[in-house]
């Protein structure tokens, strides 16, 4: 039997939110008229849903472009000072921890060498942990929406590790780093966070495939 699936106004809301908030993250500046384009909202719902974003201080007005006759179009942005987020490299060398604006604009990194070829998990989450706390010294913990965790290997049932060249096999490796973040925690092979970091905002952005070598 099919089970009907019935959305309330706040999850359309949400929705709507999480949509326009995708799409001024990943491409812009934009103005109000090409995120009705590019999300399917009416121009009604864009506005309303915009103004609550703007009151909430996740969005500003970015500048404005001519329109094709009448007035010119105001761009929206996301705040790069409305919070941070962490990125960690784990590589077969080294431990890199970055913190970042919600423009992705770098606020400080750090990194620590690697020694040896099978290495210890939990030396590995212990240096994870010091660079988070390194780079967040001094600033506000309470405004890191997420750490992402990039790993030279496979990643499988929510944070279980296999990495042949750190001499990994089943490692449990985020329940030995988030007990010890106050943040949602998401982990990947570092090859797809890479991909999905140059097709976001490097050279990939706007490209429909690329390729990463």
């Amino acid at each position: 039997m099919t089970q009907v699936v019935r959305q309330t106004t706040r999850d359309l809301r949400r929705h709507n939110r999480a949509a326009l908030l995708s799409s001024l993250y990943l491409r812009g500046p934009v103005s109000r008229l090409e995120l009705v384009a590019e999300s399917g909202l009416s121009a009604a719902t864009v506005t309303n849903v915009v103004s609550e974003l703007i009151a909430d201080g996740v969005v500003a007005e970015a500048g404005s472009v001519e329109s094709d006759g009448g007035r010119p179009r105001t761009l929206l942005a996301v705040r790069p000072d409305f919070g941070h987020v962490v990125g960690v490299d784990v590589g077969e060398t080294h431990v890199e921890v970055g913190l970042f604006d919600c423009a992705l604009g770098t606020l400080g990194t750090v990194r620590h060498p690697l020694v040896g070829t099978r290495l210890d998990p939990g030396e590995v989450a212990g240096l994870v942990r010091t660079g988070i706390a390194e780079v967040l010294e001094g600033g506000e913990p309470g405004k890191v929406f997420g750490v992402g965790i990039g790993v030279p290997g496979a990643v499988r049932d929510g944070g279980v590790v296999h990495a042949p060249t750190l001499g990994w096999r089943g490692v449990a490796f985020g329940d030995l780093v988030h007990p010890h973040i106050d943040a949602p925690l998401h982990l990947d092979n570092r090859a797809r966070t890479l991909g999905q970091a140059e097709t976001w905002r490097g050279a990939g952005r706007g490209a429909e495939r690329a390729i990463v070598a």
